[in-house]
């Protein structure tokens, strides 16, 4: 099959019209150039449609199709994103997992420190989200993470401290600004959450919870 003819097959599934199956069955999508095959996962997934590509995904694995490294690792990081997506954290965490241990990075060890997260395994997060900031210590979404999981974990001195690496690398990274808020919050600084607060809703107006921290602090004050 040409990739036209793959493209609009997948089409087909993304609208509802008929299931991914239909594609898989079919013995001239198999023998497709491998390049399409692994291409078919990746339009799946930014047609929003993950649970069909993890379907494509599968379906390689069983049928152990051999694709150059490069894009056996790419694969490998679509799966994660896809079962993430799913909400099966438990499962991406463990692709995610079998990717640290082939070609560790920092990329990987955010992604499973997210998948911990969303488990409410903040610990572990932390400990994912650390590592990658060994790997990359210019990675602001790690830092963020790190930030986030020490004010779950009750350690809001040092996720300011992660935070405000944060910002200074990203000043436009409104969520790291909005968690900032919180831990100067939950060290009764209230001068510099109102001001992380207040520079979140200046990058999000639509940030509620960052609108409801800078409200907070107004009535504590009576600055209303």
């Amino acid at each position: 099959m040409t990739w036209e003819e793959i493209q609009a097959e997948l089409d087909r599934a993304v609208s509802g019209a008929a299931p991914i199956d239909d594609l898989l069955d079919r013995d001239d999508f198999w023998q497709s150039d491998v390049r399409c095959v692994f291409r078919a996962a990746v339009y799946l997934q930014e047609q929003g449609r993950p649970a069909e590509c993890i379907r494509v995904i599968d379906a390689v694995t069983q049928r152990e199709l051999s694709l150059p490294p490069k894009a056996e690792m790419l694969l490998r990081y679509l799966h994660g994103d896809a079962l993430h997506d799913v909400g099966d954290f438990s499962g991406a965490a463990e692709v995610y997992g079998e990717i640290l241990k082939l070609e560790p990075s920092d990329v990987a060890y955010g992604n499973r420190g997210l998948a911990y997260w969303e488990m409410g395994e903040f610990q572990k997060a932390l400990d994912d989200y650390l590592e990658a900031v060994n790997w990359n210590p210019l990675n602001a979404i790690a830092l963020r993470g790190a930030g986030e999981m020490l004010i779950k974990l009750d350690r809001p001195a040092e996720a300011a401290f992660h935070l405000e690496a944060a910002v200074k690398l990203d000043p436009k990274y409104g969520p790291a600004f909005r968690a900032l808020g919180v831990a100067y919050g939950n060290c009764e600084e209230w001068l510099k959450s109102y001001q992380a607060f207040k520079h979140a809703v200046e990058i999000n107006p639509e940030d509620k919870a960052a609108a409801a921290g800078i409200a907070k602090i107004e009535r504590l004050f009576d600055l209303t």
